[in-house]
């Protein structure tokens, strides 16, 4: 008996020592993960506070050499955010207004933030968030440009140029206090670039646009709809004068298009129409080149657009509506081959109904009729 009751307590006092092994154990790594823990909030927490003040002192520079070439910005404060999981610095009620010139210009939004999550900070630029609405105005004697939009993320990219996103945007044309235009944006994207000394056969400011859907009023000869994927490329050249204003038309010798490109949608047709100009400035004249695929599902919908419709002669009219009506599986010209039509430019203002577009579309009409 007394050698059983032995046993038992040798075991007990066995266990009781592994027990205490394991909790040791335990308790060594609960200190170990701690101090690995707390090593990465300290780091972390000096990140943070060496991106605040590279955030800072960028913007400081950034903005004391905008004022001195006349440029007025103000903020109604600043607050750091962002750790442990980034650093970011928000500028409230951000406004932004250039040098008086002959355009005059301001932006004005809810929210700037610079900076973001710290896998924001691995890309080669610095990344930024326009939070809730903004507002673009551009105003000229002639013509006033509106352009709001919803939250826009992007990145100051080191090649200096600006690249950024949005869900939705909307531009309005006014003039003599009648809004002749307005367009609305979804799901784009856009890069954007300056380089203030360009000369004249350099790209002083640039545009590159990428949208799903455009929509709206007014956008060619009073027409109104939706047109998808589009694609634009716009620039401005510089003038022999590299310290002219950014905001004045004499600050610039050409405007070119490079393409703007966009698809129209309509059960079974879509065709595609890609415009190209180089307009002279401050008179905004020259030439456009318009390219119009699968014309034959264009002149289809043509006649369906009152408004476009009744922008065409009276004759020519007829002859679109008998060549419609005859078929076009007869048709000499390819299918496959877009059309170029010149476009004249005066003060800014196509002229779609000059003779020389009206004899190219008629010529290739005719042969169709010939062959048929």
């Amino acid at each position: 008996m007394r050698s059983l009751v032995f046993e038992l307590w040798l075991r007990l006092k066995d266990k009781g020592s592994r027990d205490r092994f394991i909790t040791v154990r335990y308790l060594h790594y609960a200190l170990y993960t701690l101090l690995a823990v707390t090593c990465m909030l300290l780091t972390d927490a000096l990140a943070w506070r060496i991106a605040q003040n590279r955030l800072g002192a960028s913007a400081d520079l950034v903005i004391a050499d905008a004022r001195q070439h006349g440029w007025t910005i103000s903020d109604s404060g600043r607050r750091k955010s962002g750790w442990p999981f980034g650093a970011q610095l928000t500028f409230d009620a951000p406004h932004v207004r250039p040098p008086s010139g002959d355009i005059t210009a301001a932006w004005a939004g809810s929210a700037l933030v610079l900076g973001g999550s710290w896998l924001d900070w691995t890309h080669q630029g610095l990344a930024f968030t326009l939070k809730g609405r903004q507002a673009f105005r551009s105003v000229t004697p002639d013509l006033t440009l509106t352009l709001t939009s919803d939250t826009l993320h992007g990145f100051f990219l080191n090649s200096g140029k600006i690249h950024f996103r949005g869900a939705s945007a909307h531009l309005t044309a006014q003039k003599n206090l009648h809004i002749f235009t307005e367009m609305d944006l979804t799901g784009f994207t856009a890069q954007s670039w300056v380089k203030p000394s360009a000369g004249p056969t350099e790209t002083r400011t640039g545009l590159s646009l990428s949208a799903k859907h455009l929509s709206g009023s007014g956008l060619l000869a009073g027409w109104s709809g939706t047109v998808d994927d589009l694609d634009i490329a716009v620039s401005l050249a510089g003038t022999q004068n590299r310290h002219s204003s950014l905001v004045s038309m004499s600050g610039y010798s050409a405007l070119l298009l490079q393409h703007c490109r966009a698809s129209i949608h309509r059960q079974d047709r879509n065709p595609t129409i890609d415009l190209s100009a180089r307009l002279s400035m401050p008179n905004l004249d020259g030439t456009a080149t318009l390219r119009i695929f699968q014309w034959h599902d264009a002149a289809h919908l043509l006649l369906e657009s009152p408004i476009l419709q009744s922008q065409l002669p009276p004759k020519f009219q007829k002859e679109l509506a008998a060549f419609v009506q005859d078929g076009d599986s007869s048709a000499s010209y390819p299918r496959g081959r877009p059309i170029m039509l010149p476009i004249d430019v005066r003060q800014g203002t196509p002229t779609f109904g000059n003779t020389k577009i009206l004899s190219i579309i008629t010529r290739m009409f005719d042969a169709s009729h010939r062959q048929g």
